[in-house]
């Protein structure tokens, strides 16, 4: 199972299209195959601050996701969106006994 963490802070003004943005990909990534779970959450005490959550099944279901239509569209739209780049780390899990 891979899970990625990313962090992002929206650019001034931009955080209602970022999660609008958040909102369309998430929703599409989810019919992926091999997707786990699929989900942008605001932080409590700085909004701005967006954290994506996503779990797949292996790293070949992640790379195939990276490659969609709809994960091209949301990267180029992001972009535009944030202040600064987001960041994102990869880690492996095992599901618990």
């Amino acid at each position: 199972m891979i899970i990625a963490l990313g962090v992002a802070r929206a650019a001034p003004g931009r955080l209602a299209e970022l999660l609008d943005a958040c909102g369309r990909v998430a929703e599409e990534s989810r019919q992926d195959q091999g997707c786990l779970d699929y989900g942008f959450h605001a932080s409590i005490s700085d909004p701005d601050l967006i954290t994506s959550v996503e779990i797949w099944h292996s790293q070949d279901a992640l790379d195939a996701h990276l490659h969609h239509e709809h994960t091209r569209r949301f990267l180029d739209a992001v972009s535009g969106l944030t202040d600064g780049e987001p960041h994102m780390q990869l880690l492996k899990a095992e599901p618990a006994p």
